[in-house]
């Protein structure tokens, strides 16, 4: 798990199977640990120094990273509605489907957009 966001950055990830077996194999401790890790990333975009900060750690444009953070607000959300979503009749899969798309598209928002 820990090399997911690697892998659906790099569009490596079969996602739909991914769903499907996490769908299977402890949701809501998949779920967890995904909400875990954007909330770490919310953490560390919301301490980074701004670009130009300093030339040894340029950072992200504020307009760039404020988008970003604003993306992964969106994904938090709607992973925990996907945690909320278990407890019902809800298709599992499909919730981690929507998870992990908005997962790899918070993903390549973030690639496309830092300095090259």
């Amino acid at each position: 798990m820990a090399d997911l966001p690697g892998a659906l950055d790099r569009g490596d990830a079969d996602v739909v199977g991914l769903a499907e077996r996490w769908a299977k194999q402890q949701p809501a401790v998949r779920l967890r640990w995904i909400e875990n890790w954007i909330t770490e990333r919310l953490r560390k975009g919301l301490s980074a120094p701004a670009a130009g900060h300093s030339p040894a750690n340029p950072g992200l444009p504020r307009e760039v990273r404020t988008r970003h953070i604003q993306s992964l607000y969106g994904l938090l959300d709607e992973t925990r509605r996907a945690q909320a979503a278990l407890s019902g009749s809800a298709n599992v899969a499909l919730l981690f489907e929507r998870v992990l798309l908005g997962l790899a598209e918070a993903l390549g928002q973030l690639r496309a957009s830092r300095p090259r």
